[in-house]
């Protein structure tokens, strides 16, 4: 029979025979084990636990929600096979089974602590019970949407602190009578970590420091909880805890205790430099001090010196990768002497960063000056692919007396995704280095290895290259968290060598509070820098840990003294900087990004130097010679309080701002084409930023934006010469059609006959001339009026023919005050719906959404729908035509009967604007797409959700369905694609290659490729590999696409551009149909649409 085990005192854990358990469906049903476990002793009835766990949802939903959390919960911990079964479960009530094989650590831990027949608990149960104490109960989860529950479980917590609390306190008083007085300083430190205002704790860790002979560490605790007291509570410490320091300041109590117990008192040591590193990876030169992953380095060794000589070290942020390659491998490779090494960082420029790094290898005696200007001649040609990697291997070590082989080694290889916006930039170089390895290995050049560090976030961008993730599957080297015994080394033994010593108990504290997320390793490395310099007399101390704020606080509490020694302007200044040096994440983490001294501006620049001074930031100059600033590590950016604040503040702003600098990148690249510019919404939104952050943007990025806004208002200037022109030619053609009328008057018939001729072909051609410039009205119009006369000519009889019969006007419907979002078309395309905002408030805002249905064949409005209260987005009829659905700026989805109007249901579930809605092929589900980043699955039946997809970081613009409806599409604000498994919520591959807003999304019927929008372009997909197939860039940007049934044209438009009808296998346009309209939705009537 399987064993559960339960661990609820720290991180929740839970196994299931000796197995972690990975197959609850949610945090409810985690919560719903925590519970019964804990209040095994009574049972619950079904309706309390529902809402406990489901306090917002109406009873029925709340009590099926339940259900199958129940279900799930029975599944997860085999209940059904359990004999006797974990959980007695009746129709009513539900109690977890006191008699069933689990353990249950908080039930072990009260027994420990409660008191034996003499009244109070052994020694023994007591360091079992501590033991036992990993941490708060529940630590680190929580269930915000359920107050009840929260409030349970922070009762549930306090009653075991104060269990464990009070076992601390007895436990460190035993060990004290026993003379044990480390473990008993154990015990009282982490009294005053729980509690930190328990002056009891306080008093006791004084005490024993000045027993053990450390009377100015005692000394210094009592400051440290005076200033506790003082900062937190406002009062001042007890008499008992003054008398207590009194009596250790003048030597009285140590003295006494020294002298009866024969201690000798703690010998000054010499000490040489700090040994640690701060934020700063170890480098080369400080390979005497590097511990902990030697083994690992080991492996590293092996990896680059056995064929294939490729190695990609994986793993998250401030693991130590960097660190392990520098101190160390390479060090280990200098010792063979046959090894010429390369390294660099890829950078948003990553052929210059390979360039200045093999420069100095094929070019010894350059001066600087030369080799910038060499490295940018050496990169144009290895990106143009004038000379290959590989071309420069045998030069490189021809130059060398010793090497016979070349490492390169591209330490964070995540800087090609963050940093450089090409994706054919990326796929060139990552082509560059593997035909080098594949070169040395076939022995046509010298032995090549390559060596990267890449964080793990950042491997799905990786495997969507294929030649990249065939590497990937053979050469990764995962980097997990160190052992206690490799920290124990890293943080011991570089201080041992330096002469240093720590105060008993101290590593012990450090360990447990580094704890194994490796992410912690910078600022463990930070909290020893900041605790070296507080040394006294060459000894590390608990009261110097205190003072900095141990490794969780230490970085945060350094920076925010920093900051808090500035003045007010400095400060205003310092947020800007970091704001810049932090690039927002979308899907992963926040990551550090280099900065230009131009990006950040010269007045700047002296606090960016006094913040290098105080090490949280790190200077240089980049490949063309500008001084650089980024932050020293990645772990401010994670750790830091105060920046994480500042940037969740402007995220918008900094995830438009990294936008506009690829898409100026890509202009500047381009040679400043015109067709790069800022077009349409884009510059609108580049114009509102400019107007509110103009500080906080370069020169660079406002001339950038100020050329779209001159590219507009040239443009504007031209169309209005162009109308005017039109007009005049018009009006002439008439005058000179009038004077010829009259002059035939008073000729001959034949000669009237020939004016009214004249006029019909003037007023034709006038009519294409209209139609060639996407005026389909006018061209109508001066069309029919050129065959009003008795026997038109064949021309004019043409030219309104053609007009007639090809793409443009059929029917004028008016009815909207403003603007029409969406379009559907009803039964056999006689009746069509259209949504809009019927209402705006004085602020411009829509509370009132309009959805019309219309007859087309006579432009009649049939009948209103009411009840959306902002704008009418998206519209849907579903494929029986009977119902349709509207998605609505109110974040609500509405389900309405098309024969009555009537609302059939309400879909509740987004906390944003709905932007997009789709039917299934089958009408029985609909997927809606939202502002709040998600997408959610709805029975149409029932209105209840079926899953909800999170995945992207910005608003959802567009989904579609596939033909089999397995699978579904998403664009977004975030500039990504994602295809779904309809069927479990799971991301099945993500597109990434538009550098602004997708806004259009659409599946060729083929069923291999699909059609995006966004930033200026279309663009074709491979849905297999998840390649971009083809591209095409216009002036401005689609925003919306329908593709013909057939798969064979698809027709875009939107803000400020022309509507085309596009050939998808010739990549050609056929037509333009509307020139410079603003046209928000098209949908194709039927199949026989084509070209």
């Amino acid at each position: 029979m399987a064993h559960l085990s339960l661990s609820l005192l720290g991180p929740l854990q839970i196994t299931l025979a000796g197995e972690p358990v990975t197959s609850f469906e949610s945090d409810k049903v985690r919560a719903l084990l925590a519970y019964l476990a804990v209040e095994a002793h009574l049972p619950h009835r079904r309706d309390s636990l529902a809402g406990l766990l489901w306090p917002d949802w109406p009873g029925r939903a709340a009590r099926k929600n339940l259900r199958n959390g129940l279900a799930n919960l029975r599944q997860a911990i085999g209940d059904r096979a359990a004999t006797p079964p974990f959980l007695l479960i009746t129709r009513e009530t539900i109690q977890f089974n006191a008699a069933s094989d689990h353990w249950l650590d908080v039930a072990a831990f009260r027994t420990l602590v409660e008191p034996d027949q003499a009244g109070h608990p052994t020694v023994r149960q007591l360091e079992e019970a501590v033991g036992l104490y990993r941490g708060g109960f529940l630590e680190g989860f929580s269930l915000r949407d359920s107050a009840a529950f929260e409030d349970w479980s922070l009762i549930v917590r306090e009653r075991l602190q104060r269990q464990a609390l009070t076992a601390l306190y007895r436990l460190a008083g035993a060990y004290e009578q026993r003379g044990e007085y480390e473990q008993a300083q154990s015990c009282a430190w982490r009294q005053v970590e729980l509690e930190p205002w328990q002056e009891e704790a306080h008093q006791q860790l004084m005490r024993l420091l000045a027993l053990s002979g450390r009377r100015g560490a005692a000394l210094a605790q009592y400051e440290i909880c005076r200033r506790l007291l003082a900062q937190e509570l406002g009062v001042e410490p007890a008499e008992e805890t003054t008398r207590l320091y009194e009596q250790i300041r003048d030597g009285k109590l140590e003295h006494l205790v020294l002298a009866a117990a024969g201690l000798p008192e703690r010998e000054p040591r010499v000490v040489g430099e700090c040994p640690y590193r701060g934020l700063g990876a170890f480098r080369e030169v400080d390979a005497p001090f590097f511990f902990g992953r030697e083994d690992f380095a080991g492996r590293l060794l092996k990896a680059v010196e056995q064929p294939p000589p490729v190695a990609v070290i994986v793993g998250p942020s401030g693991c130590g990768k960097s660190s392990t390659v520098f101190a160390g491998l390479l060090p280990r490779l200098r010792d063979q002497a046959d090894w010429l090494i390369a390294h660099f960082r890829p950078g948003e420029r990553p052929f210059h960063a390979q360039a200045a790094a093999l420069l100095p290898m094929l070019e010894p005696e350059l001066s600087e000056t030369d080799r910038l200007i060499e490295a940018r001649k050496l990169a144009d040609e290895l990106r143009g692919g004038e000379i290959l990697l590989c071309d420069a291997v045998a030069p490189a070590l021809e130059k060398s007396r010793t090497a016979s082989r070349l490492l390169f080694v591209v330490d964070q290889f995540e800087e090609l995704y963050t940093l450089c916006p090409e994706p054919e930039t990326r796929r060139r170089f990552w082509d560059g280095l593997l035909v080098a390895v594949e070169a040395g290995s076939e022995r046509r050049i010298p032995p090549v290895a390559l060596l990267l560090t890449l964080r793990a976030d950042f491997m799905g961008h990786a495997l969507a290259y294929r030649p990249c993730a065939d590497v990937l599957q053979n050469a990764s080297l995962m980097m997990g968290p160190m052992s206690r015994d490799e920290l124990r080394r890293a943080i011991e033994e570089p201080a041992e060598r330096q002469g240093a010593a720590f105060e008993a108990g101290l590593v012990e504290r450090l360990l447990d509070d580094v704890g194994e997320e490796p992410g912690n390793l910078p600022l463990l490395e930070f909290a020893l820098t900041l605790l070296w310099e507080r040394q006294s007399d060459g000894w590390l101390t608990h009261a110097g840990y205190e003072e900095i704020g141990r490794v969780e606080g230490a970085l945060a509490r350094y920076a925010d003294e920093v900051f808090g020694a500035l003045d007010e302007k400095e400060r205003q200044g310092v947020q800007r900087i970091f704001v810049q040096l932090v690039r927002p994440g979308e899907g992963t983490e926040d990551t550090r990004r280099t900065a230009t001294r131009a990006e950040l501006g010269d007045e700047n620049w002296k606090l960016v130097q006094r913040l290098a001074n105080e090490r949280l930031v790190v200077t240089g100059r980049d490949l063309a010679g500008d001084e650089t600033v980024e932050v020293a590590h990645e772990a401010l950016t994670q750790h830091w309080g105060r920046l994480r604040a500042w940037m969740d503040a402007d995220r918008a702003f900094r995830i438009w701002q990294e936008r506009l600098r690829a898409t100026l990148r890509e202009w500047e690249t381009g040679e400043r084409d015109e067709g790069a510019l800022l077009r349409g919404r884009p510059l609108a939104q580049a114009e509102s930023w400019l107007a509110e952050r103009e500080r906080e943007l370069s020169e660079a990025e406002r001339d950038f934006i100020q050329a779209g806004v001159t590219l507009r208002e040239r443009r504007q200037a031209e169309r209005e010469r162009r109308r005017r022109r039109t007009i005049l030619a018009l009006a002439g053609g008439l005058v000179i059609a009038i004077v010829l009328a009259i002059f035939a008057f008073n000729a001959r018939a034949t000669a009237q006959r020939e004016a009214a001729v004249n006029h019909s072909l003037v007023l034709a051609a006038n009519a294409q001339q209209a139609q060639d410039t996407g005026e389909t009205d006018l061209a109508l119009a001066l069309a029919l009026e050129a065959v009003s006369i008795d026997q038109p000519p064949p021309e004019a009889r043409r030219t309104l023919s053609a007009i007639a019969l090809g793409p443009g006007t059929r029917v004028v419907i008016r009815g909207h005050n403003d603007a029409v979002k969406g379009v559907a078309f009803g039964a056999g395309g006689e009746t069509a719906l259209s949504g809009s905002c019927g209402k705006l408030d004085s602020d411009g805002a829509c509370v009132q959404g309009e959805l019309i249905l219309w007859e087309l064949g006579t432009g009649t409005e049939l009948r209103r729908f009411d009840g959306h209260t902002g704008w009418v987005n998206a519209v849907a009829f579903s494929p029986d035509r009977g119902t349709a659905l509207s998605g609505s700026g109110d974040g609500l989805l509405i389900l309405w009967d098309v024969s009555t109007g009537e609302q059939i249901r309400c879909f509740a579930g987004h906390t944003g604007g709905v932007n997009s809605v789709a039917f299934s092929a089958d009408g029985q589900t609909a997927l809606s797409g939202s502002d709040d980043t998600t997408l959610i699955l709805w029975n149409v039946a029932t209105g209840e959700q079926i899953r909800r997809f999170q995945g992207h970081t910005g608003g959802v613009n567009s989904v579609a369905f596939s033909a089999d409806g397995q699978t579904a599409l998403s664009g977004s604000d975030d500039t990504t694609l994602i295809l779904w498994d309809v069927s479990t919520g799971e991301q099945i591959r993500r597109f990434e290659g538009h550098i602004n807003e997708v806004e259009g999304v659409v599946f060729h019927p083929d069923g291999r490729t699909m059609l995006s929008t966004g930033d200026h372009t279309l663009r074709l997909w491979d849905l297999e590999t998840g390649e971009e197939i083809r591209q095409q860039h216009f002036g401005s940007t689609p925003t919306w696409l329908v593709i013909s049934p057939d798969g064979r044209t698809v027709l875009f438009g939107g803000i400020g551009f022309d509507v085309r009808l596009w050939d998808i296998e010739r990549w050609q346009g056929v037509q333009t149909l509307l020139g410079g309209r603003h046209v928000d939705s098209v949908l194709f009537e039927s199949a026989a649409i084509s070209p």
